[in-house]
């Protein structure tokens, strides 16, 4: 399984709080997780977080969720690497995302977009693995890397969530009625929603939706003020990750084609 997560409010003392409007929305979506039947916390509800970011801190917004993305992704590849020890495709996606937020590649560079059409269609075919070989926790694992990949290169987590068309029983499923499970087997999801999947699935596939509450717990008290923390003091140097090394020279390798 996973490691261990940290309980709600194990925010570092060192760091400086979350500001005032912000905290107030992320206390409002841990309370919405204790209140759901399943411990989850709504596509919608995480999308408004992203919404109030890019609206309150337009420079920072990016640094913000690229480094919740990454730092989410980071806890759950050990996962995947156990499950399938010799594809280190979500290994590459992580370190690619670590480098683009430390400024050390754009996000521009050719080798991401190599990357991210690889991992979109190693992601679709289950890296080549039948599906009974492959947990789904496992897969969720692989893809949360992918997304956080595209959420650090710019990409807004979930902002084509009132576009997603959902047919359960029959009927549309609203869109403040999706969850991680509609749209993250769709591609449509966050790094965030399929990690809590990762959780909330054993290995042998079956359901342990108790343990969302553990995980959103740590997602809201720690990686959400741990990347407000790291996006503040590196938005004080770039405009935007997008552009952090922008004018760093994007040498080909001419090694192998997915070698970092």
């Amino acid at each position: 399984m996973p490691y261990p997560l940290n309980g709600w409010a194990k925010q570092d003392a060192d760091m400086a709080p979350l500001p005032l409007a912000m905290q107030t929305l992320v206390d409002a979506a841990w309370q919405e997780v204790v209140d759901h039947p399943e411990f989850g916390l709504r596509p919608i509800t995480r999308r408004q977080l992203y919404l109030y970011l890019q609206s309150t801190e337009p420079i920072r917004a990016s640094y913000i969720w690229g480094w919740a993305a990454l730092l989410t992704a980071q806890r759950v590849l050990p996962l995947f690497e156990q499950s399938l020890p010799n594809e280190r495709l979500p290994s590459r996606l992580v370190t690619l995302a670590d480098r683009v937020l430390l400024g050390r590649l754009p996000s521009s560079s050719w080798r991401i977009s190599i990357y991210l059409e690889h991992a979109y269609h190693a992601t679709g075919n289950s890296y080549g693995y039948d599906e009974l070989e492959l947990s789904t926790s496992a897969w969720c694992a692989g893809a949360a890397a992918y997304h956080a990949l595209r959420e650090v290169c710019g990409s807004t987590p979930l902002r084509s969530l009132n576009q997603i068309t959902i047919v359960r029983s029959q009927q549309h499923v609203a869109t403040d009625k999706l969850t991680d499970v509609d749209i993250g087997f769709c591609g449509q999801g966050d790094a965030a929603g399929m990690a809590a999947l990762v959780y909330a699935t054993l290995p042998d596939n079956r359901p342990e939706l108790s343990r969302c509450k553990d995980f959103w717990s740590w997602w809201l008290s720690t990686v959400i003020p741990e990347a407000w923390h790291r996006a503040t003091a590196k938005a004080a140097q770039h405009a935007h990750p997008a552009d952090a090394a922008r004018g760093e020279r994007d040498r080909p390798d001419f090694g192998s084609q997915f070698r970092l």
